[in-house]
């Protein structure tokens, strides 16, 4: 074995080498303790948890809006994270109704398990997701006012893998961004369509 790869061997040999590797590991150790305490303190503290909203108006009927949020080619025309759906128990929109999302969320593809857990026709839709590290649950409530209705988005979220969950407060920027840039995408592509 080579003396430097041999503490004890190496100390004896130049002992201000001892001193030099101490201070190596304190200065690691001074290092990585703020990196170990946010890594600690977020997995202790429940942080990787994140919400967001957003609305908007839409100058058609609730049943034709919905229309868009519900079906699969119509969304994939505003919602530009969708790569691909697949059904996973072929039941027609509805509760129970199970789906596979391949999303991309900045270059990085994501699978997402969703189930409909609440479905009222032109009112509401409720979603849960859970895949890639991410629960979710996010929902749509539409109300209508003389031919002009609001969509009003709600998710919620928890990073379930240890490792993400330092960086769920970019998750949840990048999530609110995206759902206001999808909302607006909603709106145009909506009011453009005759009725």
């Amino acid at each position: 074995m080579r003396p430097w790869y041999n503490p004890g061997l190496h100390a004896r040999l130049r002992p201000d080498l001892r001193v030099g590797l101490r201070m190596n590991r304190q200065t690691a150790a001074r290092r990585l303790l703020p990196l170990a305490t946010l890594i600690l303190a977020t997995t202790v503290a429940g942080c990787g948890n994140g919400q967001f909203s957003g609305k908007v108006t839409i100058a058609k009927p609730a049943n034709v809006v919905f229309s868009w949020i519900t079906q699969s080619e119509k969304r994939r025309q505003w919602d530009t994270s969708i790569v691909k759906e697949t059904s996973l128990n072929n039941l027609p929109p509805g509760v129970g109704a199970r789906n596979l999302e391949v999303i991309d969320m900045d270059g990085h593809q994501m699978e997402l398990a969703a189930e409909v857990t609440e479905y009222e026709p032109g009112r509401r839709l409720r979603l849960h997701l859970v895949g890639s590290g991410m629960d979710l649950r996010a929902g749509y409530d539409l109300t209508e006012a003389a031919g002009v209705t609001t969509v009003d988005y709600q998710g919620d979220f928890q990073v379930t893998n240890w490792f993400m969950k330092p960086m769920a407060t970019m998750i949840q920027d990048g999530s609110v961004k995206k759902m206001n840039a999808d909302l607006a995408r909603l709106k145009s592509v909506v009011e453009a369509q005759p009725l």
